[in-house]
C-alpha cells in the first residue's frame, strides 16, 4: 500500500495580472504552484488513486457561465505512460456565473495511481503528470466557447527507502558541490577531502562531525585539480602546477599552520609538465612527476630520457620536503602507496598510454622488487584503489563499455595479498565508484546507478553497498535522489560518506535537506 503524501508542485507555467484589460477574450490559466497532487486509497478499498487538485484563474470580459467540457490526464513513469481522457471531476463551484473580470477555481481529478517502482525515496521525481482541462463558457449576451489550459506537474514517490547505515550531517561550506570528492585518510582518524565546488577546488579536513578548510590561499590558476596526500603524522601535502614551469607542494598541519613548501621547475617551457601522483611515504612522501624536459630540484638538472618526448620522475620528499632521492621510472605512475611495512601498491600505464593505457595494479616489497602484477583488461575512465594491510587491493573502475552512449559498467574488484589473485568481483552500471574497507574484510562500494542484484531502484540514483570478505551483498540502500559522493575508511576503524545530493538524502530512519551542501556521514 502506498502511504497518503501531499505532494508540492514547483513550476509556474503562467503569471497573469489580476487587473485584465477590458474587453479581452476569455481565457484560463492553470497553475502549477499551487496546484497538488496526492495519493489516496478509497474507502472501498479499491487501488490507490492519484487526486490533482488543478488550481486556475478565468478571465471573462462579460458576465459568463462557466462549466467543465472535458479533462484529460496523463501520467508517465519509467514503468507506464497511461493517458485518461474521462477522470471523475468535482468542484465547488461548477458551473458558475462570474462577473466581468477574474475568478480562481479548483477542480478536483481522481484517477487510477500510476504505476512505478515504490521503493524510491520520498521526493524525488519518478515522472510527470499532466493535466488539460477545457471549460464551456455562455455569455449573456448568448456567445458561447471553449476555453483550455495545460500544465504539467512532477510526480514524486511517496514512499521512503529503508536504510541502515547511519545518520547524516550537514556541514557548512562556503560554495556547493558540483561532483564527488576525493579522499584521503589520515593515520589521526579523520580525512582530507578534495572537493569541486561551484567556487574551485577545495580541501577540507572531516570527520564525522566536522570539517575544516585546509590551504585557503592555495591557488591554482591553470584549472588542473591539485593532488592531495597525507604524512605519517596526519598532516596534508597538497600540490599541483602553478606555471608552465613550475610545481608547487605545499604541507599544513593538523591545524591549518602552514608549514613547508616545495618548488619543482622544469629547465625551460615544457609542452608537457604535470604532477601526476602524491604518496604517502614512511617518512615525508613521494610525488612522481611527468615533464617533457630536465626537472631542477635545489639547483640540480635532472634530465629527462632522450629516446622519449617525456620522462616520469619518481621523487622522495624527506620530513621537511628536502629531495631525498630522483629516479625516472620506466611506466607512468597514477598512484603509489606505502604501507607501514615498506610494501609498495602502485598503479601504472606504458609510457605515453596515461589516457587510453590498460593500467596495472603492483605490489613491490620494500626493496622494490615486483612481487605480483594484476593488469586491468582495458583503461578505465577512472580508477580508485585502496591498498590493504596485507599487501592486497579493493579496487573500484569504470569500463570502457560505457563509451558512446552505451551504459557505463562498474567493476568493483578485491585482489589477494599473497599473489594478486582476484579474490571477487562485483558489476553494476553507473558512474563515480569509489571503495571502502571494512575491518571484517568487507567493503562499502558507492556510485551513480542502478544495482538490479541488490536493490531494484527507479532510475540512476547514489547508491551504498555493503559486501562481505567472499564479495556477496550483505545490504543495499540508496542514499539520495541524484548527486554523488564517496566512502574512505578511517584509522579509527569506521567508513565516512562525503558528498553533495539533491534536495534531499536518507541514512538511518532520517531524511534531511541537503541541496549539494557539504555532507558528511559515519557509515555504520
Amino acid at each position: 500500500m502506498i502511504p497518503r503524501s501531499n505532494i508540492l508542485a514547483f513550476v509556474t507555467l503562467t503569471v497573469a495580472c489580476d487587473d485584465p484589460l477590458p474587453s479581452v477574450d476569455h481565457q484560463l490559466f492553470l497553475d502549477a504552484t499551487s496546484s497538488r497532487l496526492e495519493t489516496v486509497l478509497p474507502g472501498d478499498g479499491n487501488d490507490e488513486r492519484l487526486e490533482i487538485r488543478a488550481v486556475m484563474k478565468v478571465f471573462v470580459d462579460q458576465r459568463s457561465r462557466l462549466s467543465m467540457e472535458s479533462a484529460t490526464v496523463t501520467c508517465s513513469t519509467e514503468v507506464e505512460t497511461t493517458t485518461i481522457e474521462d477522470p471523475v471531476v468535482t468542484s465547488e463551484h461548477l458551473p458558475l456565473g462570474v462577473a466581468k473580470g477574474t475568478t480562481d477555481l479548483t477542480a478536483k481529478l481522481e484517477v487510477p495511481a500510476p504505476r512505478w517502482r515504490d521503493d524510491f525515496l520520498r521526493g524525488c521525481s519518478i515522472g510527470t503528470v499532466e493535466v488539460d482541462l477545457r471549460l464551456r463558457f455562455v455569455q449573456e449576451d448568448r456567445r458561447e466557447g471553449t476555453i483550455g489550459a495545460t500544465m504539467i506537474l512532477p510526480l514524486t514517490s511517496p514512499g521512503i527507502a529503508p536504510n541502515v547505515f547511519g545518520t547524516p550531517g550537514i556541514i557548512e561550506l562556503s560554495d556547493r558541490l558540483v561532483g564527488p570528492p576525493e579522499l584521503v585518510p589520515t593515520p589521526t582518524g579523520d580525512v582530507l577531502a578534495l572537493v569541486a565546488t561551484e567556487g574551485g577546488t577545495v580541501v577540507a579536513r572531516v570527520d564525522e562531525d566536522s570539517a575544516s578548510r585546509v590551504g585557503d590561499e592555495v591557488l591554482w590558476p591553470d584549472g588542473l585539480p591539485p593532488r592531495l596526500t597525507t604524512t605519517t603524522g596526519g598532516d596534508a601535502i597538497i600540490g599541483g602546477r602553478i606555471s608552465p614551469t613550475s610545481i608547487v607542494l605545499y604541507r599544513f598541519d593538523t591545524t591549518g599552520k602552514h608549514t613547508v613548501v616545495r618548488t619543482i621547475e622544469s629547465s625551460g617551457p615544457a609542452d608537457l609538465l604535470e604532477l601526476a601522483a602524491l604518496g604517502r611515504a614512511q617518512v615525508g612522501a613521494f610525488a612522481i612527476v611527468r615533464s617533457s624536459t630536465s626537472l631542477v630540484l635545489d639547483g640540480v638538472e635532472y634530465p629527462a630520457p632522450a629516446d622519449g618526448p617525456y620522462g616520469t620522475f619518481l621523487i622522495e620528499l624527506g620530513d621537511a620536503f628536502e629531495p631525498l632521492s630522483i629516479s625516472s621510472l620506466e611506466r607512468d605512475v597514477l598512484s603509489w602507496d606505502v604501507l607501514e611495512d615498506g610494501t609498495i601498491i602502485a598503479t601504472s600505464v606504458e609510457l605515453g598510454h596515461v589516457v587510453d593505457g590498460a593500467p596495472q595494479i603492483e605490489r613491490r616489497a620494500a626493496g622494490g622488487k615486483i612481487v605480483w602484477t594484476h593488469t586491468l583488461p582495458e583503461a578505465p575512465q577512472r580508477l580508485r584503489v585502496r591498498p590493504l594491510p596485507d599487501g592486497g587491493v579493493l579496487a573500484a573502475y569504470d569500463e570502457p563499455s560505457g563509451a558512446n552512449g552505451a551504459e557505463a559498467k562498474l567493476r568493483f574488484v578485491r585482489l589477494a595479498g599473497r599473489d594478486g589473485a582476484l579474490v571477487w568481483d562485483y558489476h553494476a552500471v553507473g558512474a563515480e565508484p569509489s571503495v571502502a574497507a571494512r575491518e571484517d574484510g568487507g567493503a562499502i562500494l558507492t556510485f551513480f546507478g542502478s544495482a538490479p542484484a541488490a536493490l531494484d531502484v527507479w532510475g540512476p540514483v547514489p547508491l551504498l553497498i555493503e559486501v562481505s570478505a567472499e564479495g556477496e551483498v550483505v545490504r543495499a540502500a540508496p542514499v539520495g535522489c541524484a548527486g554523488a559522493g564517496a566512502v574512505v575508511d578511517t584509522s579509527d576503524g569506521y567508513t565516512l560518506l562525503v558528498g553533495a545530493f539533491d534536495k534531499q538524502m536518507t541514512l538511518g530512519n532520517e531524511v534531511v535537506a541537503t541541496d549539494y551542501r557539504f555532507v558528511a556521514s559515519r557509515v555504520d
